[in-house]
């Protein structure tokens, strides 16, 4: 029998995260050594030890060269056994965070998730609209305003509209320069924003007032799952 536990994570960076906390939890129970193969690709453009500080009895490698059986692979998590407090991230990561935290006063934030996500979500009836988001951000007016997106144009409208109350922004890539980039191995048209800039999204959310965001979004549903316990 194997001393050790290994699984390959996949999706996006919060589908990550559960697959791996939640299978931490099964290995440190039967007290085996973790191994996590976690690939840099297109839907996570980058590595856990770059962010976070290492878990303990974890060993993380990009390649499965050394031929570990694999007990899971895949991108489902069994939420409840996520324990998010076992995240930390690395230094520069959270001074970076707490510079932007210290922009604010009293603010509240949405994660507005676009690109690859809308067809599917329609299709599903789990649409959230921008116009939910504007009633949330209206009915809250004494607060500033946190926005998380993952396109350009969301970026444009929400700035228009709320330019005095949104204390950073920083503004991505339009479609057409996404579309000029030359298409390299780990490259994805639909990906408008990096991995720093999505944590930093994360943990704005985690820390604001109040928080709305995207129905049927891995990446909401983390950061709801989050504030339960910050």
């Amino acid at each position: 029998m194997n001393n050790y536990y290994a699984i390959i994570p996949e999706g996006g960076l919060c589908n990550k995260i559960r697959v791996l906390l939640s299978h931490y939890d099964i290995a440190m129970k039967l007290n085996k050594k973790f191994i996590v193969i976690w690939n840099n690709d297109r839907y996570c453009n980058g590595l856990f030890l770059d962010y976070y500080q290492p878990l303990e009895n974890t060993t993380f490698i990009k390649k499965n060269d050394k031929d570990y059986t694999i007990t899971y692979k895949g991108c489902s998590a069994d939420i409840k056994k996520c324990n998010y407090n076992l995240l930390n991230l690395k230094p520069n990561i959270k001074k970076n965070i707490n510079n932007i935290l210290n922009k604010y006063n009293k603010f509240i934030s949405i994660h507005i998730r676009r690109t690859d996500h809308v067809e599917l979500a329609k299709k599903k009836n789990l649409y959230t609209d921008d116009d939910c988001f504007i009633r949330f951000i209206n009915e809250n007016s004494d607060y500033d305003i946190y926005l998380a997106t993952d396109n350009r144009e969301t970026q444009d409208k929400f700035y228009q509209l709320y330019k005095n109350k949104i204390k950073y922004i920083k503004f991505m890539d339009t479609v057409d320069e996404i579309n000029k980039r030359p298409k390299k191995d780990n490259s994805d048209k639909t990906r408008h924003t990096s991995l720093l800039d999505s944590i930093i999204d994360l943990y704005m959310c985690v820390n604001s007032e109040k928080f709305m965001g995207t129905k049927y979004s891995s990446f909401s549903e983390t950061i709801n799952q989050m504030r339960l316990i910050k």
